[in-house]
Order: C-alpha cells, then structure tokens, then sequence
C-alpha cells in the first residue's frame, strides 16, 4: 500500500474510533436535570422540552412536585404528572424523579397548627419567626416524631406513583450552621466560628430524646462529639427508613446532598457517607465557595472514594455560574472521573443545547 492510501485509510480508522469512543462516551454517562413544572406548558411546550433533553443525552428529571400539605397526595397541576408527564417522557425514554424538598417547609397550614414541629435555635428562638438569613428559612425538626411521620407518609404516597422512576430528597439536613464563604458575603455576616442563632436545634423533643438516647444530661458543651452524632443519626436514620419505604414500592431513592462528606457533616449536620441510598447528587456549586472550575473535577474524585459500592453518584453542575464557553470543559472533566453521569441545576434550552454538541 502506498504513502497515500495508509494515511488516508489511517483516516478513516482514526475517525472511525473517535466516532465509537464519543457513543460509548454518551451511552456511559446518565445524566439528570432538576427542573420544575410551569403550570402554562401545553402538551407542545412538553414535547419540546423533552426532545431538546434527548438529544443532549439526560435521560433523567428530578421533577419538582407540590405536596396537598394534609391528604398528602400530589397536587393536580395542568397536568397530571402520573397520567400525563411521566407516559409522556416515556416516549423519549426519559425517566421522572419526583424531586422533595424534605425538611424546609413553608406551607401556613404548618406553620400555624404545627408549631411545636419546627426547629429551635440555641437561644431559644423557633425558626419559624427568626428564620436565619433568609424568610424562607423554616424548618422541620427531624427529632419531631409526629413532623417525621408527616414527611414519611408523603415519601411513601410519592413513592406509589405510578411510571415514576424514584423519589429525590432535597434540604435533606439541618439548616446552615456555617454558610459558604461567598453567601456569607452575600449577607453580610461573617461565620469564623458557630454562632447560636444559626445552630439548631434545641427544642424540647431535641433534649428529651438525646439524654433517652444517649444516656446522659443534656449539655452540648460537655458532650459536643456526642450531641453532633445525635444530630447526625437524626437525619441518617430518617434517609434509612425512607430507603426501606421506597424500596419497598420499588422505587429508588435519592439526595441533593453538600459538595463532600467532610463540608456537609460540619455545616449542616449531614452525613451523607453513611446512607442507604441508591443515587447522590453533591452541589459542587463551585462558586458558593470562591472555587474555579477545575475544583468540581477535585471533588468529585475525592467523593468517589467515599460512597458506598452500591450507590451511584453525580456531580451537581450550577449552571448560573458557567458561562457557555466553559460549559463544555465542566461537562469533559467530569466524564473524565468515573461518576455515573452529570446533573445540572437547572433546564436551561440554551445551555442544555451545548451538550448535544459533545
């Protein structure tokens, strides 16, 4: 074979290989968006949406659900996510999460008849009047018997939709004890050490149940280690029991969880290592935290060495934060880690056009 006829054929081999390592790439990666529903959508606007998410190889929704705060069931939107979304997105083999956030809760119905659920500051101050930083800022006390059961009860009732692939925990901690650097900024506050209006939470049930469960006095000065485990466990044990729920119904369970172990254990009692769970999604939301880009690749690795074999992980991409020059070069260094796929915060048509181009 002469000089041109190897280079040429040398070509097409080459090309041929790039061609066959970018499918195995796309079929490799499974990737998720989170995405809420907008009540004006038509059947079209759908249609739409899910076909621009099929080409860009997500073929997964964490779908925002609204919760009837007392028959625990799913609100009717224009349409109905069981007979209407869910069989819809199955046409373009797109699989819908319903996407629960868990223990910040606003609903007045709560906040007026269940006060006694809501989390406590160290000085005595219910979350429901001095939300820290923000208004919104109100949250269930996972140590509340009664405000567990409540959350459970519409874990189990997500859980039993039908077509729907599993259910995805969100503010599934305690609040902020420590903001990222740069929403201290934001607020104005600076956080060098724990200071008491952010750190929950102290309510009664708190202290009754952590001297039943530990066996000793009330004093988080004394027993700090023992009193941050307790808090811990709390949350540990309530992802546990909603594992054994879904489960049950043959669904998966999963978390929006703190970029690492490590951040999410000190700032907001949670212990995301730990779980039973079948997929993660870490916010490295890199610029919370004055971080470059490359930092999301650093992170993800290091999660890799943390989680259980039998549970999946996806690095979470803040897409406000990326411009679409550098989207590509977040996307390619987390294909390059061994993380099951990418989940980007949030549907965004423009940006989710850039990875149908990778």
């Amino acid at each position: 074979m002469d000089r041109r006829k190897f280079l040429k054929y040398s070509g097409i081999i080459m090309a041929n290989l790039i061609f066959t390592k970018s499918l195995l790439a796309q079929k490799k990666h499974d990737n998720f968006v989170w995405m809420n529903i907008d009540k004006n959508w038509s059947e079209k606007d759908w249609e739409y949406a899910f076909n621009i998410l099929s080409k860009a190889n997500i073929k997964n929704i964490n779908l925002s659900v609204n919760i009837n705060v007392f028959k625990n069931s799913i609100q009717k939107n224009r349409f109905d996510i069981e007979d209407f979304i869910i069989p819809l997105a199955k046409k373009h083999n797109i699989k819908i999460y319903g996407w629960f956030i868990t223990f910040l809760k606003n609903e007045k119905e709560l906040l007026t008849n269940h006060k006694n659920w809501f989390q406590i500051n160290k000085l005595g101050q219910s979350c429901i009047d001095h939300p820290p930083y923000v208004g919104y800022y109100r949250w269930l006390c996972p140590s509340n018997k009664d405000a567990r059961e409540y959350l459970l009860t519409i874990i189990n009732d997500l859980s039993k939709i039908k077509g729907l692939a599993g259910v995805h925990l969100d503010y599934i901690r305690y609040p902020d004890v420590i903001l990222p650097i740069k929403l201290q900024e934001k607020y104005g506050i600076v956080q060098s050490k724990i200071y008491p209006q952010y750190d929950f939470c102290y309510c009664d049930t708190c202290k009754e149940k952590f001297e039943k469960e530990t066996k000793l006095k009330f004093d988080p000065e004394k027993y700090e280690k023992e009193w941050e485990i307790f808090r811990l466990n709390n949350i540990n044990s309530f992802v546990n029991t909603a594992y054994d729920i879904v489960h049950k119904n043959n669904k998966l369970l999963s978390a929006a969880v703190f970029p690492t172990p490590e951040m999410a254990r000190k700032n907001v009692r949670q212990q995301w290592d730990k779980w039973n769970i079948d997929l993660l999604f870490p916010m490295i939301y890199h610029n919370f935290y004055g971080e470059n880009i490359n930092w999301i690749k650093k992170v993800t690795n290091h999660n890799l060495t943390k989680i259980k074999n039998t549970t999946k992980l996806y690095p979470g991409i803040f897409l406000p934060a990326i411009d679409n020059k550098n989207l590509k070069k977040v996307i390619n260094l987390c294909y390059s880690t061994k993380a099951h796929g990418i989940a980007l915060f949030s549907y965004n048509e423009e940006k989710i056009k850039i990875l149908s181009e990778i």
